[in-house]
């Protein structure tokens, strides 16, 4: 009804400036070219109507071959898109918003604009529709594999060709040299590894299609030379592919590794990623000359040197120097992986023994709770508690979420977690946590303050830039060390409060709390019915964070009514609980 009112309106002006004739003025050159806002999709019209004085305008958006001209009154109710009004100042200026339906899409159009003095005039302008981005995504979303519906493939390549600079994908000179079998290869590995659920950003778009441009790439080089000259050329790509504690590696290392990938062949990015990490692990472990290389190196790779809850107890009650010293005495034996954490475990286990040489202190740190709940040194070192800390973080393992939905489920090590297997397998199907390339899951084990920071960051896209430089432990180019950044920038993290980050220590519970509760926006105002029996024993910090996540249900306690803020963080609990947020 407005729109036949408002159409009517603009009728009588063009009868008005017909009548007029040869009297009424052309403001075209008065106007300003029309701008639209691809996320919001308005348009602003703005310009002045010449009359100095002030009064009404009218506007139209048609088919950029419409001029004023063809406005007749069966044209205005057949070609007008949108129309709009409103009052000019006193000096004749105007600006006014409009919005186009969802049906008209990027392109040429021309404004059309009247004023009630009876001038008219056009001009054209190019739209940036807000439905684009989202229909393009969509419709990539839905393409399956050429098994499923034939054809599909072909279509996700053709929109993607058509959107790609809409995306501002960053199509190197690989994509440029594929021909036209590698870009249906690409656009098959693009297809297995998208996330359940399709795109839901241009972000997520890219990242995808970078992994698999990358690896295309990479699958065609055949010798060590060429492997380690394209890795060192393309360090943003490398970074996002592979593994980033590839960059602070000696070139050794690095060739060493360049000469494996050069003798492979990869079907997914995953399988580049999974070899690269093995044989930076090894590598990088096989090239030490002195103790101290093993603390560096053990905390580095402290999400492939996992160890048994035994080891931790134990790890508790020494630092993490004893046991690199006599983990130095084993370097014969760090040709693989699980020979690097069984020399680990044994230099634990010589250190404890010589430390302890009649069997355990009295009140052995069990890692998991108790009265000292997290008060042992864990894997930082040296044996004290984690300084309080105003910290923010929320935990999110990594994923590879190329596997089946079957193998991913098949953790060989949940009997006793019930209360949490749910929680594990449903992250595990949306692609959120993984367990061990062992087939374990690692429910018991403690989660760090660098591992935890790298699983917020990529659970939540966070991307803001942060100032890492005063703390002393965050070494750049280390495999944290962006995520830290973006942490810090988003507000997420500040640090232990003596200048380190905590590199290396487990997370507390109450600081898991901290970062949860600030994850979702710390906007909850707890109203006092948290009840647990040793709320008190909550550092002032993180009161509010815990009682509020309590009195929400994303933190429950134990049997006994419980919170235990100082025990470490294991995988399951984090697991329970970023089921409740996600």
């Amino acid at each position: 009804m407005k729109r036949k009112l408002l159409c009517a309106f603009v009728l009588g002006l063009i009868c008005t400036i017909l009548a007029v004739g040869a009297s009424a003025a052309d403001i075209s050159a008065n106007l300003n070219t029309p701008t639209s806002n691809r996320n919001t999709g308005n348009i602003v019209v703005s310009g002045e109507t010449g009359s100095g004085n002030s009064e009404y305008v009218f506007i139209i958006i048609t088919d950029s071959s419409k001029t004023a001209a063809d406005m007749t009154e069966s044209g205005i109710l057949t070609d007008a898109y949108t129309v709009g009004q409103c009052m000019t100042d006193d000096t004749g200026n105007f600006s006014a918003t409009l919005k186009l339906a969802e049906q008209y899409g990027d392109g040429s159009y021309n404004c059309i604009v009247y004023t009630a003095s009876g001038n008219s005039g056009t001009i054209p302008f190019t739209y940036q529709s807000p439905y684009t981005i989202p229909k393009a995504l969509k419709y990539l979303s839905e393409r399956k594999l050429d098994t499923e519906v034939a054809g599909d493939e072909a279509l996700f390549l053709a929109k993607f060709e058509s959107v790609k600079t809409l995306f501002g994908t960053d199509t190197t000179a690989y994509y440029d040299s594929f021909v036209q079998t590698e870009k249906e290869r690409l656009v098959n590995i693009m297809i297995q590894i998208r996330k359940e659920g399709g795109y839901d950003s241009v972000i997520s778009f890219n990242k995808d299609f970078a992994m698999a441009e990358y690896l295309i790439a990479i699958d065609k080089l055949t010798t060590e030379d060429d492997v380690y000259a394209f890795l060192e050329t393309d360090a943003a790509k490398a970074a996002l592919q592979l593994d980033t504690r590839y960059a602070d590696a000696a070139e050794a290392v690095k060739r060493q590794v360049a000469a494996v990938i050069a003798g492979e062949s990869f079907v997914l990015p995953a399988d580049l990623h999974n070899l690269i990490k093995e044989k930076l692990v090894i590598a990088e472990f096989g090239a030490i000359t002195v103790w101290n290389d093993l603390l560096t190196l053990v905390g580095k790779y402290s999400d492939t040197i996992v160890i048994d809850s035994d080891s931790q107890t134990k790890l508790g009650n020494i630092t993490v120097d004893d046991a690199c010293q006599k983990m130095y005495s084993y370097t014969s034996e760090m040709t693989t992986v699980a020979g690097i954490i069984g020399a680990y475990k044994k230099g634990i286990a010589d250190a404890y023994n010589e430390k302890y040489p009649n069997g355990a202190p009295s009140g052995d740190n069990n890692g998991n709770g108790g009265n000292n709940g997290g008060n042992g040194g864990g894997g930082g070192g040296g044996g004290a508690a984690p300084a309080p800390s105003d910290d923010n973080l929320v935990v999110v393992p990594i994923v590879d979420n190329t596997k089946p939905k079957e193998e991913r489920e098949r953790f060989s090590d949940l009997a006793g977690y019930s209360w949490a297997k749910e929680a594990i397998y449903k992250l595990a199907e949306n692609g959120i946590i993984t367990g061990y390339p062992d087939g374990r899951f690692g429910p018991g084990d403690t989660l760090t303050r660098e591992q935890v920071v790298v699983m917020l960051v990529n659970a939540f896209q966070k991307a803001t830039d942060g100032d890492v430089s005063g703390f002393a432990d965050v070494k750049s180019g280390a495999w944290y060390y962006d995520s830290i950044r973006y942490a810090v920038g988003s507000g997420m993290v500040a640090g232990m409060g003596d200048g380190r980050f905590g590199v290396g220590l487990p997370i507390t519970r109450q600081d898991f709390a901290v970062m949860a509760y600030n994850a979702i926006g710390a906007s909850y105002e707890p109203n006092g019915t948290a009840n647990m029996k040793d709320m008190d024993s909550v550092a002032g910090y993180a009161q509010k964070a815990v009682k509020a996540l309590v009195e929400l249900g994303v933190i429950s306690g134990d049997d006994e009514g419980n919170v235990r803020p100082l025990a470490y963080t294991t995988r399951a609990e984090a697991a329970v609980i970023l089921s409740k947020l996600k």
